[in-house]
């Protein structure tokens, strides 16, 4: 449902608030938990892309393919961000 642009233009607020949370130190654990959570939401999304993009020139598959792995240490650390600072 929707455009791609609306989910893209949704997407890139959703990671400037929560970069704005975990940067703020009142709100930095329930920013990082907010952090995971959009972690794990855009890796079906990286996965797509990645499937989608099996016509482009290596250097770009080879880039949508190592951004999925990315996304387990990205989870790990802001969960561990969160538990760190939570209070």
């Amino acid at each position: 449902p929707g455009s791609p642009r609306t989910w893209t233009r949704l997407s890139g607020v959703a990671e400037c608030a929560v970069g704005a949370a975990v940067a703020v130190p009142a709100t930095r654990s329930r920013g990082a938990l907010a952090a995971a959570g959009l972690f794990l939401a855009v890796l079906p999304a990286n996965i797509r892309m990645a499937r989608d993009w099996d016509d482009r020139p290596t250097p770009y598959r080879a880039a949508a393919w190592a951004r999925v792995p990315l996304q387990a240490p990205l989870i790990g650390w802001a969960l561990r961000l969160s538990a760190r600072t939570g209070r």
